[in-house]
């Protein structure tokens, strides 16, 4: 598996194509999703001029199996999240889809918070995904890559 080094410039160039698609929605809150969606999810936040930001800890690349999903129940309170989300327009962010699992998880954790609109972005997108599992989920999305045989390293990884 070869490694795609990117870097800061991609993510902001990426960050403003994406939020062309996004301008005309009116959004509350971005929720980001874990430590891979902080930077993408204050970018866009600058873009589109939102000024609260959530954090949803949640990874689908950790756990005893590659692919298990992982939602820190531990630290996640739904009551937490639901007065920060009922009623609102709400975006959810992440820096890649490699399984998808990720954001399906978080969409429907976050919709049982009750927002009023909802919807997600990922950067970059696996090619290989099934998008069957996503397409209701994921509103829309960066650009593609092969996550079959490329891992994606961001400028905040080491």
């Amino acid at each position: 598996m070869t490694k795609q080094k990117i870097t800061y410039e991609e993510i902001w160039q990426l960050s403003e194509k994406v939020a062309e698609k996004l301008i005309r929605q009116n959004y509350d809150v971005v929720v980001s999703i874990g430590r891979g969606g902080l930077v993408p999810a204050r970018i866009l936040a600058e873009i589109l001029d939102i000024k609260t930001i959530d954090v949803l800890d949640a990874a689908s690349y950790v756990g005893t199996k590659s692919g298990d999903m992982y939602l820190d129940n531990s630290k996640i309170s739904k009551d937490y999240h639901t007065a920060k989300l009922q009623g609102k327009n709400v975006l959810i962010v992440d820096d890649c889809a490699t399984t998808g699992k990720t954001i399906v998880a978080a969409a429907n954790f976050i919709l049982q918070c009750e927002p009023d609109y909802i919807s997600s972005v990922v950067l970059y997108y696996n090619k290989n995904l099934s998008w069957n599992m996503l397409n209701e989920t994921l509103t829309t999305y960066g650009q593609e890559y092969d996550g079959k045989d490329t891992w994606l390293v961001f400028p905040w990884e080491k």
